[in-house]
């Protein structure tokens, strides 16, 4: 099961389907334990820990990781996600196992104007299935609860890891593009 709350308590629309549809939940690969994970809205003193995160040389040496991350380029990241929740019903969500912070799920709006997810986990809890279980809700929750119909995501063909989740979720693979070098795949998942 995961939770997901922000300051005045559970939103209850948000991921429900977790707790009332276990159908839709199982049929897009969540297998977590109950109470294993809890999303909420990104807040400002997440920044730290995100910061620590996005920091730690295991993410620093992902291919298509924004090596210029800073205080105030995390605090608009999170604002821009929380700005969607309120346009369009879903954005960015702070991932905690445990009562700790191990991650992000970015959605928000791109400069494409699309649609877009991402993510960053704690390299020590990599391999565990965190972002795939949090990705999932969040996408379940996108698809059943809001107006949006395709959510992109983009990752460079040399991050293994990204490049496999993204494909677990059923993202297909749209268009390719050189950039500096390293060749950058775009996807797109649509409401079925």
């Amino acid at each position: 099961m995961v939770s997901l709350v922000n300051n005045n308590g559970a939103i209850d629309a948000l991921l429900a389907a977790c707790d009332t549809v276990p159908g839709q939940m199982l049929a897009a690969g969540v297998q977590g334990k109950p109470g294993r994970l809890l999303l909420r809205l990104c807040e400002p003193d997440d920044i730290g820990p995100l910061l620590d995160i996005l920091q730690h040389p295991q993410v620093l040496a992902c291919p298509d990781f924004n090596h210029n991350v800073t205080v105030e380029g995390l605090a608009r990241s999170i604002a821009n996600g929380n700005d969607c929740w309120q346009r369009h019903g879903a954005g960015s969500i702070t991932v905690l196992e445990n009562g700790h912070i191990v991650g992000r799920i970015y959605f928000a709006r791109n400069t494409l104007n699309e649609f877009d997810i991402g993510w960053v986990v704690d390299p020590a809890c990599w391999g565990r299935g965190i972002a795939f279980e949090a990705a999932s809700a969040l996408l379940t929750h996108v698809f059943a609860s809001t107006a949006i119909r395709v959510v992109t995501a983009y990752a460079f063909i040399d991050n293994t890891r990204s490049t496999r989740l993204v494909k677990s979720l059923g993202f297909k693979e749209t268009a390719r593009k050189e950039i500096a070098g390293q060749v950058s795949v775009r996807y797109e998942l649509h409401a079925r």
